[in-house]
């Protein structure tokens, strides 16, 4: 029985995969559809605490993975999923600084840092972008935030010119 995961702010990601787990057959249809990303009041696209339960997510899916005996191959897909996704919150968190108070703040850099020493225990390999994980990966967490602040102090001032 797969129930709906509610406890994250993208636990719809999480339940899917269970779904489709637990499926006997996926039927594919040859129709046409629309994906539109284009709220920009939507839930997923404010600055928020919230937008950091991806992590928790994250760790469910990883150990969901873990659980039902997936390949190294398919974890490592989702493993390199998660450490972009680590450096997508970073980045947010430092572009959108005034939306979030000095407490939720420390709390994200708290639970970003937790995160990143997880990840740096795991095995990744990159198909794509693999100078990413020496670059973030191979120093420490003050070089991982050095180096995503530096990101988003550099594209800030591209964007002026």
């Amino acid at each position: 029985r797969v129930v709906f995961c509610t406890e994250t702010l993208n636990g719809d990601e999480f339940t899917v995969r269970k779904l489709f787990y637990s499926c006997s057959l996926v039927a594919f249809s040859l129709g046409v559809f629309y994906y539109r990303q284009d709220n920009p009041l939507a839930i997923t696209k404010k600055p928020s605490i919230r937008r950091f339960e991806y992590l928790e997510t994250n760790k469910m899916i990883l150990d969901f993975l873990e659980k039902n005996s997936f390949t190294e191959s398919e974890k490592n897909i989702f493993r390199s999923y998660a450490f972009v996704e680590l450096i997508t919150l970073q980045l947010l968190l430092y572009k959108n600084r005034k939306y979030f108070s000095f407490v939720d703040f420390d709390r994200c850099m708290s639970l970003i840092k937790k995160e990143y020493a997880k990840i740096k225990q795991m095995e990744i390999t990159f198909k794509k972008y693999s100078y990413l994980k020496k670059i973030l990966l191979c120093n420490n967490y003050f070089l991982f935030c050095v180096t995503c602040k530096t990101f988003v102090i550099l594209n800030n001032i591209k964007r002026r010119f």
